[in-house]
Order: C-alpha cells, then structure tokens, then sequence
C-alpha cells in the first residue's frame, strides 16, 4: 500500500512540476499561461505581419510579443499608475507603461499616417460605435499599414447565450452617429446592456441576474455612466461578414489578409491599402 502511495504521489509531483514547468515557459516566451493556441497564433502572425512603429490599445498587463525589431506605443484611457490602484490582482510589473492617453475607439490626439500598425487584442467587442473605431485606427496608419486585431468567439465566452449581433447593426450606429443621431444609439444600447447584465454578467460571475424591479434601474445607470461592456458579439462569418460591409460602403481600402479561427478567439490582419502598389 505504501509503495502505491508513494507512485501515486511521485506521479503526482511530476504532473505539477511539469505544469509549473510549463507555465515559466510560457512567462519566459512572454505569452500567458492560459490559452496557448490562440498566444502562439497571435506571436506567429505578429512575426509575420509586424515591421516599424506601431501602438497597442488597452494592453494593460497582456501585451501582444511582438518582434524585436520592431517598437510599440501603447495606449489607454488612464495611466499606468491609475491601472495599478484600478487592478490590485493584477502584477504592475506586468503592467506596460502608457504613452498615449486617449480613447482607443476615437484615438483623439493622435496624428493621422503616424504608425505602421495598430495593435487592438479583444479591444472592438467593446466599442459601441466598431465601425468607427475601424475608421480611426485606419487614420493613424501609414499606407500599407496593419491593423492586428483578436476578437472573442461568443460561443467560447460568457456572450455564447446572447443575440449575434448582425454587420447591418453595427453599420446602422455607425450612420446614425454620423447624422449626430446620439439619442437613438444610446436607445440601441439599452438591448445591449439588457443582455449583459441579464445574461453575460451572471455567466461571468455565476451570481443570478438582478431582479425585475432593480434591472431597468441598473440598466439606466450603466447607459447614464457609458458602461463599457461587451456591446457586440461575433463569430469568424458575421466577422468576415462585418469586414466586408465595412470596406464596401465606409473603408474602401480596407483588405483582409488573413483571419484565423483561434478556437476562443479570431484573429484578423487587416492592411490599409491606401497607395499600396
């Protein structure tokens, strides 16, 4: 018996220092610990497709492993230290400093053809205006510049009970924001929010939705504050989909060169074709 217990044990001392072992890897290779087929695609297509100057939106402590050759501005809405006091589970030494302080979706304050790509890992799923967010991440880039983007499967996140968000949809903000028509988007929003907090919030958490009579309070609290949550949910077609109806009516030059089904998440390599020959 206690030689079984003793093999027992010792299988188990392995599997962990194996784990262990895997897991100090991956931090050395600078990619986390938890999805590795979707990290390992993200440094592959970054070697691939990634050269000059370039700015990530909202990295915080998960920035994409880019080439060496290469450098990275980073961008988000609060400083380095506000990151640090907002996220005290997060390591701030993993934190990356932040160079720009602006809106990712409006990238206000950033010269027009100043980078050679745009980094945005699971960043449009929370833009409620993405064909917008498409047009000015498209500004800054040079011509023949890159836009990397990752965006979460529904199917594979706490979205997976909720509407498919259709391309028309988001083409539809879009227009309506143009007219100045903001009242009737936040009015669309409110679905948005309806869903999140009734159906993605408590799969997240696993706590029960907020009752009746304290949900359409909740749901004007977070339209009154502009609450930033998942406002659309994809799968790779409504995503290819979404791309072409962005580049036929609003980005015409816009080109898709590759997009990959990363089990949890897609990942998209969009070029500004601009005066590229």
């Amino acid at each position: 018996m206690i030689t079984n217990m003793i093999k027992k044990l010792t299988a188990q001392s392995l599997k962990a220092c194996f784990k262990a072992g895997l897991i100090n890897l991956l931090k050395f290779l600078g990619l986390p610990s938890s999805g590795f087929r979707s990290n390992w695609q993200r440094r592959q297509l970054a070697q691939k497709y990634l050269t000059g100057l370039g700015i990530e939106i909202g990295a915080m402590h998960n920035p994409l492993k880019v080439p060496r050759s290469v450098k990275v501005e980073y961008l988000d809405v609060t400083t380095r230290e506000e990151n640090i006091r907002k996220f005290p589970e997060l390591n701030p030494h993993d934190l990356v400093h932040v160079d720009h302080l602006a809106n990712g979706f409006l990238m206000d304050g950033i010269q027009s053809s100043s980078f050679d790509f745009v980094i945005a890992n699971h960043v449009l799923e929370h833009a409620s205006n993405p064909v917008g967010a498409l047009v000015q991440w498209f500004r800054v880039l040079k011509p023949g510049g890159i836009v990397y983007c990752a965006l979460p499967r529904m199917d594979f996140t706490f979205d997976k009970d909720r509407s498919l968000t259709t391309p028309q949809h988001m083409l539809d903000d879009y227009l309506l924001l143009e007219q100045q028509n903001t009242l009737e988007v936040r009015k669309r929003n409110l679905a948005h929010y309806h869903e999140w907090l009734t159906i993605a919030l408590p799969s997240h958490t696993g706590l029960p939705p907020p009752p009746p009579e304290k949900l359409a309070e909740q749901i004007r609290d977070f339209s009154a504050r502009e609450e930033e949550i998942h406002f659309h949910t994809f799968t790779m077609a409504s995503a290819l989909e979404f791309l072409q109806l962005v580049g036929g009516q609003i980005l015409p030059d816009i080109r898709l060169l590759e997009a990959v089904d990363a089990r949890a998440e897609i990942l998209l390599i969009l070029q500004n074709g601009a005066a590229v020959h």
